[in-house]
């Protein structure tokens, strides 16, 4: 299927690494967090949105050992 990008939408293409990780209890960060990050997230820049998922996983985690790649690319479309 073919979709046309608009001006304002946001691409985001990432690893199971992001929603895989685990806590402490070995639960999963998951989809849902990624798209609450996102759709909290339109005003920022592609790079701040990035980070801010990174960081959410991270604290997620709690400082846990990085498992699993955690591949991110965010792309705003002008």
């Amino acid at each position: 299927m073919e979709r046309q990008a608009f001006a304002g939408d946001i691409l985001v293409f990432y690893s199971d690494g992001l929603t895989e990780a685990s806590n402490r209890e070995g639960k999963f960060f998951g989809t849902g967090r990624l798209k609450t990050i996102l759709e909290q997230g339109t005003k920022l820049s592609s790079a701040e949105l990035a980070d801010r998922m990174l960081e959410e996983v991270q604290e997620y985690t709690e400082g846990g050992a990085i498992t699993d790649d955690r591949t991110l690319v965010v792309m705003k479309v002008k």
